[in-house]
């Protein structure tokens, strides 16, 4: 356990919960009630809700997506730099969400910023146990969901650096914010120049005369991104046409909403993968069935666990993967990532199929972020109003 300088303790005595020395004049911590930053800046404290903002689909509450994390960590960074005789305080209240996001903000900070370990991270975090945690929800009513602990949440952050799905130096925030939004595509890069997920294209209006994502919508700003391909695995609604004609490939590989692809579809997701330069894929709201796909790619191409791929996933597109598809892909990781090229070239299902589906149960259905967009009535407001990003995490006016 790091030790706390002494004369900090009139800060720490009113803290709930141990305070953390993350390094050096940089804390987290967690009180009951709300401490401002003196006159004399001896003492600043960065309240994760004031900075940022998880919009959930059910009961999630995070973890805080990957543009807002990177913009608070910023902050975090920038102060630290130029206030050498402060002490700075990344801290939240004494709320189990909030000490959750609050501590991934904090442990993604030493990850990406001073190199440690995620072990190091992590039990800088819960060694002493003097601060509990809860586990993420995912974006579903389902009560028996995996939930996604605070190791696995930081582990996305480990994965997306070193496989390089996003950097500190050149991150695209306006790319991921504004085409992330409902109205201006409802897509995401989840490895970029390769992977992208998207909500179905409608034909449904809107209010507010923004223009509904409609195909002809979409294939321009498809061809600008240099999508080569079009996975779709949600019923047929379109006609792929409207892609093909613009030179990009499309590939129907149809399975209900919320459940696993079969053995033969995960082979020929994989070829898809190996034989197109870059795709988008979508399902009804781009999250479920999508990221499942996606994340099957991401453990056999980059050999990452099953538990990480999903932390990726939710990082990059909240609302990832749902219900019985993550504990599929923890089943199923050791048959996909063991696959050859040999196997999926050649449709090898013998290699899955011991990986028979889960037991089916009757699972309640997320907030679908497709049909917020395409549903008549919905309320989408401009960009510069905060309540504009419907299905994502956001920078709250002055965080920015």
């Amino acid at each position: 356990m790091r030790h706390l300088p002494k004369r900090i303790t009139e800060v720490t005595n009113q803290a709930v919960q141990e305070v953390i020395t993350l390094i050096p004049r940089l804390y987290f911590s967690v009180f009951e009630n709300k401490i401002t930053t003196d006159s004399k800046l001896k003492y600043i404290f960065l309240y994760i809700n004031e900075h940022t903002q998880y919009v959930p689909f059910a009961d999630d509450f995070g973890p805080i997506d990957i543009s807002s994390t990177l913009k608070f960590l910023e902050i975090v960074k920038a102060m630290h730099t130029k206030f050498t005789n402060s002490h700075l305080f990344i801290c939240c209240l004494n709320v189990d969400k909030e000490r959750l996001n609050g501590a991934v903000l904090a442990g993604a900070y030493l990850i990406l910023y001073e190199r440690m370990e995620l072990e190091e991270v992590y039990d800088l975090l819960t060694g002493s146990g003097g601060i509990s945690y809860i586990s993420f929800l995912d974006a579903s009513t389902d009560a028996e969901a995996w939930k996604m602990d605070l190791k696995s949440a930081l582990s996305g952050f480990v994965a997306g650096f070193q496989n390089q799905f996003f950097s500190l130096k050149n991150f695209n925030f306006y790319e991921h914010d504004h085409y992330g939004l409902v109205q201006y595509g409802d897509l995401n890069w989840i490895i970029p120049g390769k992977l992208m997920a998207f909500a179905k294209p409608t034909e449904t209006q809107v209010i507010d005369h923004y223009p509904p994502n409609s195909t002809t919508r979409l294939a321009p700003m498809f061809v600008k991104f240099g999508i080569t391909a079009i996975v779709q695995t949600n019923e047929k609604e379109y006609d792929p046409l409207d892609f093909t004609k613009f030179g990009i490939k499309h590939f129907l590989l149809t399975f209900e909403d919320m459940t696993e692809p079969s053995p033969e579809y995960v082979l020929q997701f994989l070829k898809i993968c190996q034989e197109e330069e870059i795709i988008a894929v979508h399902c009804k709201s781009g999250l479920g069935r999508t990221g499942t796909l996606i994340a099957c790619y991401m453990i056999w191409k980059f050999k990452i666990k099953a538990e990480t791929c999903i932390a990726w996933l939710r990082l990059a597109r909240p609302g990832s993967v749902l219900t019985l598809q993550a504990a599929w892909l923890i089943k199923m990781f050791p048959l996909i990532v063991c696959l050859t090229k040999d196997d999926i070239m050649n449709n090898n299902i013998n290699k899955l199929i011991m990986g028979s589906p889960l037991p089916t149960r009757k699972s309640s259905s997320p907030i679908k972020s497709t049909t917020i967009s395409a549903t008549k009535g919905s309320a989408i407001k401009t960009l510069d109003k905060p309540k504009t990003r419907l299905r994502k995490t956001k920078v709250v006016a002055g965080g920015e």
